[in-house]
């Protein structure tokens, strides 16, 4: 008689960047991307909103046409398929945007852009900007508010040019 008492014939799953416990997971059956996220015990407050799936392995014949569908959409230069996806379409939970995930797919859930509250405020500070956006007036409460000598009418925000170092005001 033989029983099995683990398998390793399949690579675990991967889910790490920001996630509050980074992890490898062994699939053992069909899991989807939101189920993996809550697994590993959801996003931290640094999370920008975007999911990058990399399919790291060969799918079973049946599922061939999926990778070569990720591959003819992948951009990112590599032979590695990948997707994008909203972590908010993700939490709607329709199939197309909350994806089936297979073993040896790689998770990332990638930080949110920093922007910087600097000049008269009561704490210089470095703020995640996540897919729902932060007004100024957000961003400025969570540097603590004006400081005495901030001249309100005064107020300049510089954004980087698109495709360009330069920033515009």
């Amino acid at each position: 008689s033989v029983q099995v008492k683990e398998r390793k014939s399949r690579p675990p799953a991967t889910i790490y960047g920001e996630v509050r416990q980074q992890q490898q997971i062994v699939l053992t059956r069909p899991a989807r991307l939101m189920e993996l996220l809550a697994f590993a015990g959801g996003v931290t407050e640094k999370a920008g909103g975007m999911i990058q799936v990399f399919r790291t392995q060969p799918l079973l014949c049946a599922e061939q046409a999926q990778v070569k569908e990720w591959l003819a959409e992948s951009n990112n230069g590599v032979d590695v398929p990948s997707r994008m996806y909203s972590l908010s379409s993700v939490r709607q939970g329709s199939d197309e945007s909350n994806p089936v995930i297979y073993p040896g797919d790689i998770i990332v859930v990638q930080k949110a852009r920093p922007v910087y509250v600097i000049g008269e405020v009561m704490a210089l500070k470095e703020i995640p900007l996540t897919e729902n956006g932060l007004s100024l007036t957000e961003a400025v409460a969570q540097a603590g508010g004006f400081s005495r000598e901030a001249k309100t009418k005064e107020i300049k925000i510089r954004r980087l040019k698109a495709n360009s170092k330069d920033r515009e005001i």
